[in-house]
């Protein structure tokens, strides 16, 4: 749920901030009042001719005569074809991302910034999973970019609907509650004399922990292999079409999206060549005559790194390192970062102060891990990707002849964390560092 802001454009209340959720079943009015009443809403808007979302608003206490408009909705009825974006001034400093496709409001726009630049990156997400995407300039006077032209366009399709108060039965349902609970009130009563529950450190340190290692993941051999296959299979030509670069990213929701930049080659070839020839799970755009980009999904196995039980710090310096060592000539370069270690912040009990961390509790760390090489000597990284997790892939196609072992025209840039666990009587400041024979430095390989 977020806020919900009402701004005054001239006679008209714009309504932006809204939450979009997507509607699928039968009777879309019927749902959109359930999911109102679930969220709490206290207004609510249907979007798209089928009616496929609804926007949620919470507006409750305002006692306007005319009930307000959503900016996002009327954005959508004028952009009624194709994926269409537009950063929208509010004029006190911040800016809306509007968005829509196929005239319904996308869910992951109409969303307040006070800088521009993350609403940019709103955009470029967008992008991604729309990339056929259109962005209206601001020059474009009729793209609704201002809010006098939101608000002329104001119309019964985009105006806001008040949910019934169902407040009455919620006052019947608390008093029978309440009558029901009575006996127990006097138990409770005493129970609190003796102070407020006390909280587990074990359970809140353990629980602080798990929310920490979710937000990361290992990739492993069959993961490594999988991004590999999916590099591999990447077509070099394709009607025409020459590749020039590739790149994959890890997404927040674990999937990997990638894009892939091809140009035009061949003065023969043409758009409706490639998008006959092109992969169906391809989402191709145009954004030149000569240059075409095509993004699609990865989908690869992980887990978190305590499931993934990475051996200590000792074993990783001294076995994994040694196995890193024995492949370094195949790559340009090859850098393992400084340790940082993997620790969640302290959590409190209930009078505030940070509870103690239970000594036997298992630590975890991580080393940022980048390398740099021909596509051919990646196949090396497999067997000692056990303990890694990967969060960036991509390719560059150098025309120009290469010679040497660690050169070629087609390179590979992987971006990653090496995870380790420190032995679970150390103490923070006791994390040993490499091996004998291996630098201190954060730069352990050139």
């Amino acid at each position: 749920m977020r806020a919900t802001r009402i701004v005054q454009a001239g006679p008209v209340l714009l309504a932006f901030g809204m939450d979009w959720l997507p509607l699928v079943g039968e009777r879309p009015d019927r749902l959109a009042r359930r999911m109102a009443r679930r969220h709490g809403a206290s207004h609510a808007v249907l979007s798209g001719s089928d009616r496929a979302a609804v926007g949620l608003a919470w507006l409750a206490g305002r006692r306007d005569p005319a009930a307000p408009y959503s900016g996002a909705q009327i954005f959508a009825l004028l952009n009624p074809r194709g994926t269409v974006a537009a950063i929208l001034d509010m004029g006190d400093g911040s800016v809306c991302v509007l968005a829509s496709h196929e005239g319904v409001v996308l869910s992951r726009s109409d969303r307040i910034y006070h800088d521009r630049a993350l609403a940019r990156a709103v955009i470029d997400e967008l992008r991604l999973a729309y990339p056929r995407l259109r962005e209206q300039p601001a020059s474009e006077p009729a793209g609704g970019l201002r809010l006098d032209e939101l608000a002329r366009h104001a119309g019964d399709e985009a105006r806001l609907w008040r949910m019934p108060w169902r407040g009455w039965r919620r006052v019947g349902l608390a008093g029978l509650a309440a009558c029901l609970a009575a006996p127990f009130v006097w138990q409770a009563a005493a129970g609190t004399r003796e102070g407020p529950r006390r909280i587990d450190p074990r359970e809140a340190w353990a629980q602080a922990q798990r929310q920490l290692l979710d937000q990361h993941r290992v990739h492993g051999p069959a993961g490594t292999r999988a991004l590999l296959a999916a590099l591999y299979r990447q077509p070099a030509a394709i009607a025409g079409w020459r590749l020039r670069l590739l790149s994959c990213r890890l997404a927040d929701d674990g999937a990997w999206r990638c894009l892939g930049e091809y140009e035009r080659a061949d003065r023969r070839a043409d758009n409706r060549g490639l998008l006959r020839r092109a992969p169906p799970d391809w989402h191709l755009d145009f954004p030149s005559l000569d240059l075409a980009r095509a993004s699609w999904t990865l989908a690869m196995s992980a887990q978190a790194p305590d499931h993934a039980r990475p051996p200590p710090i000792e074993g990783q310096a001294r076995d994994w390192a040694s196995r890193a060592q024995a492949i370094l000539p195949a790559f340009s370069a090859f850098r393992l970062d400084a340790r940082r270690p993997l620790e969640p912040a302290a959590p409190r009990d209930e009078e505030g102060a940070a509870l103690p961390r239970p000594p036997d509790l298992r630590r975890y760390a991580l080393r940022e891990l980048r390398i740099d090489g021909p596509l051919r000597s990646a196949v090396l990284l497999i067997p000692i990707s056990r303990h890694i997790g990967w969060r960036k892939a991509a390719l560059t196609i150098d025309r120009r002849p290469a010679s040497g072992i660690s050169a070629s025209p087609i390179n590979l840039h992987l971006e990653g964390a090496l995870y380790e666990t420190q032995d679970l009587l150390a103490a923070p400041g006791d994390l040993p560092g490499p091996p004998r024979g291996l630098p201190r430095t954060p730069r352990d390989f050139p």
